[in-house]
């Protein structure tokens, strides 16, 4: 996993600024590479991500995403093992947009921003998926031509609101994957566990990404939770912050 402790530089993002952070890894042993999972939150643009011999003539290409999206954050997997030899340095470039000219930008007028778990917040954060290498892994398959092997959710998916924090009255949008057709229903709770507003009542739902926004109608401050049920009895959920 490679971090902002992975980075040259202080994890920080000042107002009206396009910012690139470039952290790198060293490889400590010979792996076979199965997928990567990047993440950031509103402010990333773009995400690239390869591996360069100690001699730097050799550089392994594994993600491009010139232009990254909130809802991308699932895992990348490669159609077939990659080998990444020890001594390799893994390096992981992530370009982040804190200006006005960012449509998502979660402030207005923006402001300082650096890590934390809320949406308005940001990461910096890539996962590996890797085994130790055994002579031939490059040669194993592990998906067909016909596949989609973009991105890949190992199970249905909600994720998170945004702008989080919002205001009552505001609008805020959340999305979700499915991997199979289901009949779902979208509620908010209170700490308390009490339904305050159904979003979306029992329905069905094709597979794939699903994105809806609501309006946080006449809420007091504090603490909400949005819960995704489908008919079968899955669960996800995630927090939202109300504030004056």
């Amino acid at each position: 996993m490679m971090t902002p402790a992975n980075l040259s530089e202080s994890f920080f993002i000042q107002p009206n600024e396009i910012k690139t952070f470039h952290g790198t890894a060293t490889v400590d042993e010979d792996i076979s590479l199965l997928s990567v999972m990047p993440h950031c939150h509103l402010l990333g643009k773009a995400w690239e991500v390869y591996a360069v011999s100690p001699n730097q003539a050799d550089t392994i290409p594994l993600i491009s995403i010139p232009e990254w999206d909130f809802n991308w954050q699932g895992i990348y997997d490669f159609p077939s093992l990659k080998h990444i030899p020890a001594g390799y340095t893994m390096h992981a470039i992530c370009t982040y947009d804190n200006t006005s000219d960012n449509p998502d930008n979660p402030n207005n007028p923006p402001q300082w921003t650096s890590w934390g778990d809320l949406t308005g917040d940001e990461m910096y954060v890539l996962f590996f998926q890797y085994v130790e290498y055994m002579e031939g892994d490059e040669n194993i398959t592990l998906s067909t031509a016909d596949e989609d092997t973009r991105i890949v959710y190992q199970s249905d998916v909600l994720f998170p609101a945004w702008p989080n924090p919002a205001r009552a009255g505001q609008e805020v949008t959340v999305s979700w994957h499915l991997n199979e057709p289901v009949e779902m229903t979208l509620e908010l709770l209170d700490v308390r566990g009490r339904i305050v507003d159904t979003w979306l009542p029992m329905q069905s739902f094709p597979r794939g990404h699903h994105q809806h926004s609501f309006v946080l109608d006449a809420l007091q401050s504090g603490t909400y939770f949005y819960r995704l049920t489908t008919a079968d009895g899955l669960v996800r959920s995630h927090t939202v912050q109300v504030v004056d």
